[in-house]
This record gives structure tokens, sequence and C-alpha cells, in this order.
């Protein structure tokens, strides 16, 4: 019998075996599990919708896997019941994660355009990410963010990371964005004509992040925002942002330049009433000029990042002239001048977090002594915070590229006072302390806490208060060093 004659002869069993797993197709996805048979569908909706990864739509698309990103294809693949409860809960589809890569040009436009008609007329949360090494189509790239603009009535979140060539595509329709809340521009390549400016209204975002934009170059209603992250402005650009969110609770401002040096927005210093946090990443210079320009009433949290020495005038200078109640305070940099920490401090009677990352331990000596020798006051100085060095305090952080040995080891169970003023209701009431010191194989044993730091150390540990010394190699100092002693004595 020859090939095509065994062929004919199987055709018919096979027809028939075809027709009986189209029969027991159907019974297998009626039984894949219990979930789907004991529980209504609005609840595994619910449980669904508890499979999406959380902030998702906040996340770097360039560093999520494939997973995450599918989580509700996934779902709605795994049989039929399923599928149908995720079709039906456009709750599920808000968050429309787009990674255009090389692999993924042919059916990404199609996935979106299915993703997003999944959600209904529900507000879209939109992160859009396009690979920086990706020369592909620019008509793909066209279609896609057409594809995006139509539903602009719908944006709540907009997150767009990648070439800023396309930015100015991003014009919603006539209507423009009126739900939008959240806009995050992060471009990369040249920006100076490239705008975010969008057909219809200007949208009213309350919470904005933008990297390597000009301010003039993004046109929303700023009057809006109360939530700001922004990197590479100028300090001109800095002060118009001041002047022109009045509602701006939270600011924090990267790679600050000094633009062309003739700050020239205002005369007058800015009176921003609300804002409670800044934080500042730039060199000391460009810091103290921005710094000098205004004043904070409302700050309550200050950091301050700087590659070098940190502009302790203009924070001595803004702080005073804001009479403002810092409950948190971070200072970042190289160095910084003998005592100049200290006279900081003492204008901040209400601080609640110290947070410091220096790299050179001798100026910071005699901050640790005189942190040590107030860690109670009288019953007189009680009465008469703003006379007291850090009564509120709670937590102290500090961190320092530097080895342990140089390191005033002895001062370390100091930080927390007296034992035996542990219970006094006039102690200053540090409740955490943390510590982390670089490693250096080379230092041998100096690279240790002493026995006798460590029983004091754990004395206060069993009162209560949370100390941890670490490595910056993530070890924990003191459990390692009480394993050397206990080594060294057997």
């Amino acid at each position: 019998m020859d090939q095509t004659a065994k062929v004919k002869e199987t055709r018919p069993a096979d027809s028939e075996i075809q027709g009986e797993r189209q029969i027991l197709k159907p019974r297998t996805n009626l039984h894949h599990d219990l979930l789907t048979q004991l529980l209504p569908p609005e609840i595994s909706s619910e449980i669904f919708l508890h499979c999406i990864p959380e902030e998702l739509v906040d996340k770097d698309l360039e560093h999520e896997t494939s997973t995450a990103i599918s989580a509700p294809l996934i779902l709605s693949s795994v049989c039929q019941k399923w599928r149908e409860i995720a079709l039906t809960t456009p709750q599920l589809w808000t968050s429309v994660p787009l990674r255009l890569t090389p692999r993924s040009h042919r059916s990404l436009i199609q996935l979106a355009r299915e993703w997003i008609g999944r959600s209904g007329q529900l507000p879209l949360l939109l992160n859009l990410y396009l690979d920086p090494d990706d020369y592909g189509s620019p008509i793909i790239i066209r279609r896609l963010i057409k594809l995006i603009n139509r539903h602009s009535t719908r944006w709540a979140h907009l997150k767009y990371r990648g070439s800023s060539t396309w930015l100015s595509m991003f014009t919603g329709d006539s209507r423009g964005a009126p739900q939008l809340k959240t806009l995050k521009l992060h471009p990369y390549g040249p920006t100076y004509s490239d705008w975010f400016r969008l057909a219809g209204p200007k949208p009213t975002p309350r919470k904005i992040e933008i990297s390597r934009l000009p301010l003039e170059s993004v046109v929303i209603e700023w009057s809006a925002i109360t939530d700001m992250q922004a990197s590479n402005l100028s300090i001109d650009e800095c002060l118009e942002l001041l002047q022109s969110t009045p509602q701006m609770i939270h600011c924090k401002l990267f790679s600050v330049s000094a633009g062309n040096g003739d700050h020239l927005i205002s005369e007058n210093r800015i009176i921003h009433p609300l804002l409670q946090t800044l934080h500042l990443q730039t060199d000391r210079v460009t810091a103290d000029h921005l710094l000098n320009k205004v004043a904070l009433p409302s700050l309550v949290e200050f950091g301050c990042n700087y590659g070098y020495t940190p502009p302790i005038e203009g924070i001595t200078s803004c702080i005073t002239r804001s009479s403002c109640s810092l409950k948190t305070f971070y200072l970042s940099g190289k160095t910084i001048r003998k005592g100049d920490l200290i006279r900081l401090c003492q204008l901040m009677p209400a601080l609640r977090s110290l947070n410091l990352r220096l790299n050179q331990i001798d100026q910071l000596e005699d901050f640790f002594q005189h942190f040590a020798k107030t860690s109670h006051m009288s019953q007189s100085d009680h009465t008469q915070n703003e006379k007291c060095f850090l009564p509120l305090l709670t937590r102290i952080s500090f961190s320092q590229r530097v080895q342990l040995a140089t390191f005033p080891r002895s001062l370390i169970p100091k930080l927390c006072g007296s034992m035996d003023e542990i219970q006094n209701p006039h102690r200053r009431p540090l409740s955490c302390l943390s510590l982390e010191l670089m490693y250096d194989t080379d230092y041998g044993s100096y690279d240790y806490i002493d026995k006798d730091t460590i029983v004091q150390i754990r004395h206060f540990i069993d009162e209560g208060i949370d100390i941890k010394i670490m490595r910056t190699d993530g070890a924990n100092l003191l459990a390692l060093s009480e394993a050397f002693h206990f080594e060294q004595k057997s």
C-alpha cells in the first residue's frame, strides 16, 4: 500500500478524533478550575484586577518583563470562561503599557486598538516607550500616536519616554484632554524645537514630570499643578515655575543650571505660600542664587543634593527668611565646613528626621559630639525648644564613603544619649539611628565594631531604639562584628 492510500485510509479516523476533541474542549474549559464555578463573575473580575502589577503605568517599560506588561492578555488566554470575564471587565484594560521595539512593530498597532477598545469609556492610563535603538518604520510610530490622540478626552495619565522627534505629534483631538491628571514627558535627543501642545483647550494636570525640556515647550495650565518634578531647568525657569504654580505642594528640581546668568525673572523675592516639599540637585553657586530668591513659609521637607560643597549660606538664608518649621531635612555632598551643620540645625528646632550623606568625617565630628552632649534637656530648656538642639528629632541617618577605621566608633551609642536618661521625659525622643559606612577589606579587624561599643549599642536596642549599622555592600556590620568577636574568643 503506497503512502497516498495510507493517508486516505486514516482520514475518517482523524476526522472522528477531531470531532471528539471539539466536543471535549468546552467540557475541559468548563471544569478548568473551580474559581469561575464557585464565585460570581463580579468577584472573579475583582480577583483579576488584583493580578495586575501595581503602578505599571509609572514604571519604566524599558526594564519591565513581558509577563508584567501582558498580564490582562495572559488572564484572558487561560480558558474560555476566563476570557469572557476578562473581556467584560473594562477596568482590567485601563492601564495601557505600550512598548515599541523592533520585534513589536507589526503587532503593536492592532494590540493597542483592541486593548483600548476593551476599556470601554473609562479613563486611560497610558505609558508609551519607544526603544532608543529602534530605527524602525516612522509610519508605525505615527499610526500609534494618532490612535492615542483619538482618545485624548479619556487620558487620565500620560507618560512618554522616547525620541523628542515625536513629542509634537501628541496633539489630542479638538476637545483636548479634560481628564488629564498626570503628565510625564522624558524625551531623549535634541529638544530645541519640540513642543507638547494639544489642539484643544490646555490640559490642567495636577502632577507633572519633565526632563530635558524647556518649560515653555510644555503648553499646559500650570496653575493647577500640585506635584512637580523637573530636570535640566535654568534658575530663571525654576523661578518662573514657582510663580506659575501657586497650588504646588511638592517640588523636585534636578540638575538645575545657571542659564544665562541674568536671573531677571523677578527682581523681588518670590513667596510661595503652599510649597511643603523641596528637593534640589545642583552646584553650590546655582543653589545659593536660587535659594536667595525665594521664601517658603509652609516648607516642612527640604532635600539638598550637591556634588561637592553644600550651599549652607543659601539654605540658611532661605530657612531664616521663610520662618518655616522643617520636619525633614536631607543633605548630601562631599564636604562641609566645621561648625556649619550645627549652626544650620539650630535653625530647625522642629526637625523630626535628619538624613546626611557626606564623604568627610573630620568636619562632622564636632556635630556628633554636640549631638551626643545634647541628648536631653533640663526642665527650663524644655519650655523653650528654640534654644535646644534638635529637641524633637526621632530619626537620624548618616551615610559616608569612608572606612569604619576613620569613624569615631565610641560615639555611636552616645548618639542615643545616656542609658541613665533613657526614661527621662525630657530626653530627645530618638527612636531610629541608621549608619552606613564604606566596606574596605584592607583594614582587617579595624573594619569591625569593638566589643565594648557593641554591648552599649545592644542595651539601647533592648530599650526599643532601632539601630542599624550597615556597610555599603549591604552587609549588617553590627551582626558581622558580633560574629567576628565570637570567633576570636573561641
